[in-house]
């Protein structure tokens, strides 16, 4: 099972929530974040996490050339520093909803994200 929190946009005319008014974000490890980093981050518009993807983007350049630092160390802190973010990403997408005005509902879970829906819109 796999849970989920649940933003809601708004209500609709009839009280009942249309698909498109609630967005289910799945708890745990984000793996798209980790691999895809920056692109996942811009596409989610995610804009002070994409400026983090850039620092330690950034960051490794200048270990590598200012402190002569190896190769393999700086990817070593890197990833590290990716997979927190992996860990952490789903959280932070939440944070960017509710500031773009989406209200925290509940947590649903459901084997995946369709079952986890029919199980809130039930329970709504």
């Amino acid at each position: 099972m796999n849970f989920y929190k649940v933003y809601i946009n708004s209500h609709g005319a009839s009280g009942r929530l249309a698909p498109e008014e609630f967005i289910l974000v799945r708890e745990g490890f984000n793996t798209y974040s980790l691999v895809f980093g920056i692109l996942w981050a811009v596409y989610k518009r995610m804009w002070l996490l994409s400026g983090l993807y850039v620092f330690i983007f950034l960051w490794g350049i200048a270990m590598r050339a200012g402190f002569a630092l190896s190769n393999a160390s700086v990817t070593m802190w890197s990833l590290c520093a990716y997979i927190i973010i992996g860990f952490c990403a789903n959280d932070l997408y939440g944070v960017v909803l509710m500031k773009k005005g989406w209200q925290y509902a509940r947590i649903v879970c459901g084997k995946d994200e369709d079952e986890a829906s029919l199980r809130f819109l039930d329970s709504y």
